[in-house]
């Protein structure tokens, strides 16, 4: 009973994901199959039940493997929806943010002291 619900679930995916990529054709936009994930998400005991060709996808000449984690709109999910790794990211995406603030407000400063001294002259 798992193996067929796995393969409707599949079927079901590859059909969402060629209707996807017709609308992106008639729209003349170009998939990037090296940026495409998959994940499976679930419980433990769900999870542990896929083998690793149910976990697979073939779309096309693509076979896309799962990933434990993936990253939607900035936001990084992992196949057990805890949000733990978007918490590791978090901090990360912060310091970067504010060192790139710090950046361009030592820039501004440096170029409002020049202005300043050259006015002087």
């Amino acid at each position: 009973m798992v193996g067929e619900d796995v393969h409707a679930g599949k079927e079901a995916v590859i059909d969402c994901v060629l209707d996807i990529q017709r609308w992106r054709n008639s729209h003349r936009l170009k998939p990037n199959a090296a940026k495409s994930e998959v994940i499976w998400l679930g419980t433990l005991q769900q999870l542990a039940k896929l083998s690793q060709a149910d976990l697979t996808l073939s779309i096309g000449d693509s076979v896309l493997q799962p990933s434990a984690v993936v990253r939607n709109l900035g936001v990084y999910i992992d196949e057990h929806l805890s949000m733990e790794a978007n918490a590791r990211h978090v901090p990360r995406l912060v310091f970067t943010a504010l060192h790139g603030m710090q950046t361009r407000s030592s820039d501004a400063n440096s170029v409002c002291l020049s202005v300043r001294q050259t006015r002087g002259l």
